[in-house]
């Protein structure tokens, strides 16, 4: 966006400087890279109105196809710059956008010079509340890019489908699971002792119905960590059962809305996983993919979850509890070139941040069915999260000890990943 002679926003403290492209707070200029300042400015001309993902798209990128990711990049570096870390300036409505929440004067530059006004001081004439902008229509897009629009309503009519069907069958069975079908659940429920400090949200996914073989083990694993969460006051848990690849692209879609306004986002998944080529996969309830192609078409890459997660502020964790096969049962449908066992780590998966992705087993290994009642990682992992002031890297650490153990070294759980100086804790002290 090219900057206004003599313009300036005022609002909360800071000023907008439109000629100079400069964000104030009192007379201490504020750094912003060039895109988060033109988002800034874009929710600072339209003050109090819900601005779609789409329209801020279409206005910060013009013509341009980008990933919903590099607004979300701009949003947390504006709301870093205004120190706005309980989002009360700039607010997030779920599934929808976002609204900049304050009142905002518009004034002139003092001089003629250009001399900048601050925050702090007050302009001479009266002040003009900004009224709304009427929002730009740029023109259709270049042609070479016709077919990438093409290419992104065919995926938002996916996504859109799944999400009707979450919302027309998924939802009413969370209502009635008293009477929902055991091989299909999703519930979501709020815990009772969550902290006021921290929010936390999490996805716990089990997958065990599939052609080849049952794995109920995957869907009484899930269920345990999910009760786990929340008694441990995770404030929001989705636990889906054998969902079908469509509602568990959907899930994800919302999980990433929740996880914007989260500390922690944990996302447990136990079934079915592969890799091929280096890059990782869970397998959905029901796919069985017999070739490579077929793989990337009917599962759902692990990259997916680590971006599901990524707007967490403080922890963004995986936990791959994959693939456990009940003893003796082969499967009859091998896939060449595809191990059902823990993926290979390559720099496509690199986490950055506070993130940390756990597997149950090394590479090529499977995961064991313990003796009990769930399986050897889903048993210690439950362990360590209802220990008080156990640190999250310890609690990890001994998870891996104690399934070494137990499985007499046939599973060795590895860690990915980087964790923060400060202690974070499942069940603080």
């Amino acid at each position: 966006m090219p900057c206004d002679r003599k313009a300036l926003l005022c609002f909360a403290g800071f000023s907008l400087d439109l000629s100079q492209c400069v964000l104030r707070r009192e007379d201490q200029q504020v750094p912003l890279r060039p895109k988060a300042f033109d988002a800034l400015r874009y929710l600072a001309e339209h003050p109090h109105q819900l601005l779609t993902k789409e329209e801020l798209l279409q206005a910060l990128w013009p013509g341009v196809w980008v990933t919903d990711d590099s607004l979300s990049q701009c949003i947390r570096a504006v709301r870093l710059a205004l120190d706005d870390t309980h989002h009360q300036l700039v607010q997030t409505v779920p599934r929808r956008g976002y609204v900049f929440a304050v009142d905002v004067i518009r004034s002139m530059l003092r001089h003629s010079e250009d001399v900048p006004v601050t925050a702090s001081q007050q302009p001479q004439s009266a002040p003009i509340l900004v009224r709304p902008i009427p929002r730009r229509h740029s023109g259709p897009p270049h042609h070479s890019i016709l077919w990438l629009s093409a290419a992104a309503l065919s995926f938002a009519f996916t996504v859109f489908v799944g999400a009707a069907y979450w919302r027309m069958n998924v939802r009413p069975a969370a209502l009635a699971l008293a009477d929902a079908s055991p091989e299909y659940v999703a519930t979501r429920a709020a815990a009772t002792d969550a902290s006021p400090v921290e929010r936390r949200v999490a996805l716990v996914v089990g997958n065990g119905s599939y052609d080849a073989v049952d794995l109920p083990g995957a869907r009484r694993d899930a269920a345990a960590v999910a009760q786990a969460l929340r008694q441990i006051g995770f404030a929001n848990v989705v636990l889906l059962q054998d969902p079908p690849h469509q509602v568990l692209l959907a899930a994800l879609g919302e999980f990433a809305l929740a996880a914007e306004d989260a500390d922690w986002a944990v996302i447990y998944y136990a079934g079915r996983g592969a890799e091929v080529g280096g890059a990782q996969f869970l397998v959905p309830a029901g796919a069985v993919p017999a070739s490579s192609y077929a793989l990337s078409t009917e599962a759902i890459a692990l990259t997916s979850l680590l971006r599901s997660a990524a707007s967490a502020r403080r922890l963004r964790l995986i936990v791959f509890d994959a693939c456990r096969v009940a003893p003796g049962v082969a499967d009859p449908r091998p896939i060449p070139s595809i191990l059902w066992a823990h993926p290979t780590w390559t720099t496509e998966l690199s986490p950055r941040g506070a993130t940390l992705v756990a597997f149950s087993t090394a590479q090529g290994q499977q995961a064991v069915d313990g003796a009990g009642s769930y399986g050897p990682y889903a048993e210690a992992l439950l362990a360590a999260m209802d220990t008080p002031g156990l640190e999250l890297g310890a609690a990890f650490r001994g998870v891996r000890d104690r399934v070494l153990k137990v499985t007499d070294g046939r599973q060795e759980p590895f860690l990915y990943g980087s964790l923060p100086a400060e202690p974070l804790y499942f069940r603080p002290p």
